[in-house]
């Protein structure tokens, strides 16, 4: 729940800045702000964030070695209460800038749990590919799935369509329900949050700390994020 007016961070993963997942990503921003929210937008491919090291320095500082964009943009994360991101479909995954951004985030994310709080949206596009299967994955990777929206721009026989034409107006609606939706349940939380998040709080809770507190030295980041949560 939040007490201030709901803030959205919608996160473009896509290399075009305005193409096609962009505009399904502003019909869902549209319904956010429709409902009251303020939206604020990162596009990836404007950004300059390198791969992940591996070297486990956040879990130690709570902050990366490297000095790029993803600082800026973890900042903007955790400032936001909900997320709206979006990606192509690339040989059925994410765009390679997304899943840059998303193994940055990991270890934060698994051990300390910085998405757990926010809502989140997933939009995928793709031309014949299926768009609706990466658009879950991403609302579920990137906080607690709020829904999700996959749209195809192409099929034999129209071939490739404007998002606006392939969507409908009807499509267009929806996407912008689940902006609306996602006002909500930023608002309001839900009362029985989705399996997978639950089997995640499980193994933050019971498992994880029994790994952590034998190297305390190499968790400390983490050790203060779960006191500051009272896990511990």
């Amino acid at each position: 729940m939040t007490a201030h007016e709901p803030r959205v961070l919608a996160i473009n993963g896509s290399p075009h800045r305005e193409g096609n997942t962009a505009k399904v990503m502003r019909w869902v921003a549209d319904g956010c702000e429709a409902a009251g929210a303020v939206v604020d937008w990162f596009d990836a491919q404007s950004a300059e964030i390198d791969y992940c090291l591996g070297c486990n320095a956040c879990l130690r500082t709570g902050q990366c070695v490297q000095d790029d964009s993803f600082a800026e943009l973890y900042e903007r994360i955790q400032v936001a209460d909900g997320l709206i991101v979006g990606s192509p479909v690339y040989e059925g995954q994410m765009t390679a800038q997304l899943k840059t951004i998303a193994d940055r985030l990991a270890l934060l994310t698994l051990y300390a749990g910085v998405l757990q709080d926010h809502w989140t949206v997933g939009v995928a596009t793709s031309g014949v590919a299926p768009a609706r299967p990466l658009a879950r994955q991403l609302a579920d990777l990137f906080g607690q799935r709020s829904g999700f929206v996959g749209l195809r721009t192409a099929s034999l026989r129209a071939g490739q369509l404007p998002p606006s034409v392939a969507a409908g107006v009807r499509g267009i609606e929806r996407a912008k329900a689940m902006g609306r939706r996602l006002v909500r349940d930023i608002e309001n939380g839900r009362t029985i949050p989705p399996m997978k998040a639950v089997w995640i709080r499980l193994l933050r809770r019971r498992l994880l700390p029994r790994l952590v507190m034998k190297t305390p030295g190499e968790f400390a980041a983490v050790i203060e994020i779960w006191r500051d949560r009272g896990w511990l």
